[in-house]
């Protein structure tokens, strides 16, 4: 047997067709981030401008928006294990929090108020990652997993493609304020929550379905994962603490004197990026192992954000983020 991050031989009568789960997941994700990515772009213009807020106030609210996903992702992953395979209802709810309380950032009147209404939209976050992951693994046959999350991955960067170019769009052609966009966002947002609701059952596992699972949760104890996990954490706390949000490079080409349309222009080109290389990432992981390919990406992007550092020209921002987004 194939160990986790190995290689999977390649056997040509294997089918490499995705399960309907993953493929209607996957269009869920594509709406919520068009909903997202028509507001998470405009947020750092937004507090620049309308808010007159700097980069103290926006790191401020990515870094306690994203504390907060990530606490509400171990706890919402640890009780969807020990539901039986009843990961929907909490990742329907994740959706629905976040596409309620994003739009009303239209009407946020001072950064304080971003802050409230980000954290809540990355509360909605940390409740539905780790369940909505967890039905794409229960879903895909371990030799294409690889394959289903870069698929998933793709269209989760597509949909911020979409969602960075109808912004654009809107603000080139329409007399709609920035706020006014926001509040429009609610549209694809009802599309992914109705997607959710009314295309994905929940799918238990092979396990769940001739075993009775306990009913008490996983321990919560750094001595109960494995060496290689807890080399694997350090790691990813490590190069987490040192990563910064991509939100800034938008700060950061405003303060270059980067017009609004451009840097979402910018936006949807970092995520088209990602879009192009995830499905294709999954498939070299299924393939070649998934330790080799994550530590190929993650020196390119350290690389990539020294090169940021040296950025002084519109054209340098461009390459170096598309850079950092392969």
């Amino acid at each position: 047997m194939n160990k986790p991050d190995q290689p999977n031989p390649i056997n040509p009568f294997v089918s490499k067709k995705l399960p309907k789960t993953v493929v209607v997941l996957g269009l869920v994700s594509f709406f919520n981030d068009f909903a997202s990515d028509i507001v998470v772009p405009l947020i750092p213009i937004l507090l620049a401008t309308v808010l007159s807020a700097g980069p103290i106030a926006l790191g401020l609210i990515e870094g306690v928006a994203d504390a907060l996903a990530c606490f509400l992702k171990l706890w919402a992953g640890r009780h969807s294990d020990v539901m039986s395979g009843r990961r929907k209802g909490l990742a329907l709810s994740g959706y629905m929090l976040s596409n309620l309380a994003r739009p009303l950032l239209g009407l946020a009147g001072s950064w304080f108020t971003v802050l409230l209404l980000r954290s809540v939209d990355r509360v909605g976050k940390g409740l539905r990652s780790a369940p909505r992951d967890a039905m794409v693994a229960d879903a895909t046959p371990s030799h294409i997993r690889g394959y289903a999350f870069g698929f998933h991955r793709a269209l989760d960067n597509a949909g911020a493609v979409a969602g960075a170019l109808t912004a654009a769009a809107i603000l080139a052609w329409s007399d709609l304020s920035l706020s006014e966009v926001i509040l429009w966002s609610a549209v694809p947002g009802f599309v992914a929550v109705a997607l959710l609701g009314a295309g994905v059952k929940d799918e238990k596992t092979n396990q769940a379905q001739h075993i009775e699972l306990p009913r008490t949760l996983p321990p919560l104890r750094w001595s109960a994962l494995s060496v290689p996990m807890r080399y694997y954490l350090w790691v990813l706390m490590l190069f987490t603490f040192a990563r910064a949000s991509e939100t800034f490079i938008l700060l950061f080409g405003h303060e270059l004197g980067i017009g609004v349309v451009e840097l979402l222009l910018l936006w949807a080109a970092l995520n088209l990026a990602k879009a192009i290389t995830s499905t294709q990432g999954g498939q070299l992981a299924d393939h070649f192992g998934r330790g080799a390919l994550i530590l190929i990406g993650w020196s390119a992007l350290a690389v990539s954000f020294l090169a940021l550092g040296q950025v002084t020209t519109g054209i340098g921002l461009w390459i170096v983020s598309i850079f950092t987004a392969c």
